[in-house]
């Protein structure tokens, strides 16, 4: 399974992070190999590793220059991003919650040689779903703004596991405040899951702040959910070297039956099954023998497969698909009915945030052009299940 479009800068930029560096004896296209880096967002690793190595001097000299350039300018972002961080944490402590940090403000503080190596767009935390609607008062009072203020409840409830804000005073320009840790459809929710998580979720400082992170398997499942869950539209090798980072850090330490059985716990076998394939396939991460045909057996469901699908030439397709998966998942027809007129009638002032250069006559026409659209994808969709 190619979990990448194949490429030969592509290759060529994961053989680098497998450290196998015999391929530097022979003439590389360098400008298309720091171009794929910047792509995949493993420039500042690509650099650590190089230097590490004692491979720098093999390199030409703009290009590594190149690549340091990128390497420091991410160590000064990611300073200021913890800066941001340690003050975002202390607003929810003051408000009596510890959040958990997700993805980039975990893994660059807590689990990279060093946070430069680990780039961020945005910062990502999760609070209990009692705390939420406290954490998102408590961070709006602190300046920051919901970045779709106008969805219908139902929407945003159930198709978006998050919150998004952006901070109108400058950086950092984007926070996602997680309400659940991802989004499943009903069929795959465990009802204890995310408690389950919680009980195991391990306390860090943030300068004075106080927040917590994953423990080292549910951390694993996570990250390999989100990948497998983005995959079909945005894959980057960024995501896969996370992985490799995490257990690299545990070391001997890490159980991978642990992980086999946790992700069982938590109906998540699935996209463990297919990123654990793709990380020994792309990045060489040495995985026990019998866990990869432990998981090899795994046989994916057809939601499961909608959703945590590969990268697809027809991405709307599969965002058709798992919308209807998600849609048909809610457990009563009220919520069904309600959620169908949240899709095509949103409310005239999200229009108006998602097309800001329309006139209003112009605003109005997007209610057919919608309904055409969804009446188009969900026709391909009935003929696609018609022809399996």
């Amino acid at each position: 399974m190619n979990a990448l479009p194949d490429s030969p800068a592509l290759s060529l930029l994961e053989a680098l992070l497998r450290q196998e560096w015999t391929i530097l004896d022979n003439p590389l296209p360098w400008d298309a190999l720091l171009a794929v880096a910047d792509e995949q967002r493993v420039a500042p690793l690509l650099c650590h590793r190089l230097r590490h190595a004692n491979q720098w001097p093999r390199l030409p000299r703009p290009w590594a220059e190149g690549l340091l350039t990128r390497y420091q300018e991410s160590a000064l972002r990611n300073a200021l991003y913890l800066n941001a961080l340690e003050e975002i944490v202390a607003h929810l402590n003051r408000a009596g919650i510890e959040p958990i940090l997700l993805k980039g403000a975990a893994l660059a503080y807590h689990f990279y040689p060093h946070p430069a190596l680990r780039p961020m767009g945005d910062l990502d935390l999760w609070t209990p779903a009692h705390d939420f609607p406290a954490a998102a008062h408590a961070l709006t009072q602190a300046g920051w703004q919901p970045t779709v203020p106008d969805q219908w409840p139902l929407i945003q409830a159930e198709i978006s596991h998050h919150l998004g804000l952006i901070n109108p005073r400058g950086f950092p320009r984007s926070l996602e405040l997680h309400r659940r840790w991802m989004t499943l459809p009903s069929a795959l929710r465990r009802p204890d899951a995310e408690a389950l998580v919680w009980q195991h979720a391990q306390p860090v400082a943030i300068g004075r702040a106080h927040a917590r992170i994953l423990a080292p398997l549910d951390h694993f499942i996570y990250l390999a959910a989100h990948l497998a869950r983005h995959a079909a539209h945005q894959d980057r090798l960024l995501w896969y070297a996370d992985l490799v980072v995490l257990v690299g850090h545990h070391g001997s330490a890490f159980e991978w039956d642990g992980v086999v059985e946790r992700a069982d716990q938590l109906g998540l076998t699935v996209p463990l099954a297919w990123v654990v394939d793709a990380l020994s396939q792309r990045l060489g991460l040495d995985v026990p023998q019998a866990i990869r045909e432990q998981l090899g057996r795994v046989r994916p469901d057809p939601t499961s497969a909608a959703l945590f699908a590969p990268p697809s030439a027809d991405w709307q397709q599969v965002r058709v698909e798992r919308a209807w998966r998600m849609w048909w998942g809610l457990t009563r027809w009220v919520d069904r009915l309600l959620w169908a007129r949240e899709l095509i009638l949103p409310r005239p002032s999200l229009l108006a945030r998602l097309h800001p250069q329309d006139g209003k006559a112009l605003r109005l026409l997007r209610y057919p052009q919608r309904w055409i659209d969804y009446g188009v994808k969900l026709l391909r969709l009935a003929l696609a299940r018609l022809v399996r």
